[in-house]
């Protein structure tokens, strides 16, 4: 059994990927900004922005799992916040990766996050693999530059491995739990034409992933860490409605409204791009939730026992 270290391990994809990693018998640690108190795991003290970190986090460490980065979706994104979403992935990634290099700490495997936000909005037709030139919008250059880091300064003994990862659907938060009050009150609508499409993966099955890459050391570079089927926007929510016993009957919300409201930001809802994840499958990972229906009727479920 390996002794991993989880940067950003309290985040959500962090604590999935936890207990699975718990649960195969692995020892987990994570790097944290502040003072945590978990009982299975060692939470050591770290921060970027005055580049201070606790050396003891690496202590008989052999895997580094690396998910550091702001939400992109809660704020508006001003000049300020945007700077940082760049640097709580890329700054702060390259401090982390320069620490290991100046201490002489040479690791395993190193097994990072990025997104699929790499193909920016300019391949909205295509169906995205790893071998698909990066895009040109905020998100493409901020993955872009994050690969970059991963790719420059991690030590060529080291195995790396990057997922970009999709949209994670999981009922503790993000795009679903954001979504679940709506639709369970009747009032989800398809935002334009409903046409663009939604990559995604239940967090089971994307910590189910990170822990496989873990243990195959066959596992080596970047892929895309999505199910297998991609879905438009419009197929979505009315799947969603029906996991929930519920029907969507409200019109369609103009593309212009979400723009004015959301501004830049309204791409994570008016855009996106069809992601193939051939690549994964390739390897011999099995998803749980291969299709859209499985994976939202066992959030709904979930939810239901949350409450009961």
């Amino acid at each position: 059994m390996a002794k991993i270290l989880i940067s950003g391990g309290n985040g959500m994809l962090g604590k999935a990927i936890t207990g699975e990693l718990l649960h195969k018998g692995h020892s987990v640690s994570w790097l944290c900004r502040k003072p945590l108190k978990e009982n299975k795991v060692n939470v050591f003290l770290w921060d970027p922005e005055t580049r201070s970190l606790d050396l003891n986090a690496f202590e008989g460490v052999e895997q580094l799992i690396i998910l550091n980065g702001s939400n992109i979706a809660g704020k508006a994104w001003t000049r300020v916040n945007k700077a940082e979403i760049y640097s709580s992935r890329v700054d702060s990634t390259a401090f982390l990766l320069e620490t290991l290099q100046k201490q002489n700490i040479l690791l395993k495997t190193i097994c990072g996050a990025s997104a699929i936000g790499y193909y920016g909005n300019e391949h909205a037709e295509e169906f995205c693999d790893e071998n698909t030139a990066a895009g040109s919008d905020f998100l493409a250059r901020v993955c872009r530059d994050w690969e970059k880091v991963y790719e420059t300064r991690t030590p060529p003994q080291t195995r790396l491995v990057i997922f970009r990862i999709s949209v994670v659907l999981s009922e503790s938060g993000g795009m679903y739990a954001k979504l679940h009050p709506l639709v369970k009150a009747g009032l989800a609508a398809v935002i334009g034409n409903g046409k663009n499409y939604i990559s995604w993966i239940h967090i089971q099955d994307l910590a189910r992933l990170f822990v496989f890459a873990i243990e195959n050391p066959a596992v080596s570079g970047i892929y895309n860490a999505t199910a297998p089927e991609p879905k438009n926007l419009k197929e979505f929510i009315h799947e969603m409605a029906r996991s929930l016993n519920r029907k969507v009957v409200l019109p369609a919300i103009p593309s212009f409204l979400i723009r004015m409201f959301l501004g830049e930001r309204a791409s994570l809802v008016d855009k996106g791009c069809r992601v193939n994840n051939e690549k994964v499958r390739h390897l011999g990972f099995d998803f749980e939730f291969p299709l859209l229906p499985s994976a939202l009727n066992d959030l709904a479920h979930q939810k239901i026992q949350r409450r009961s």
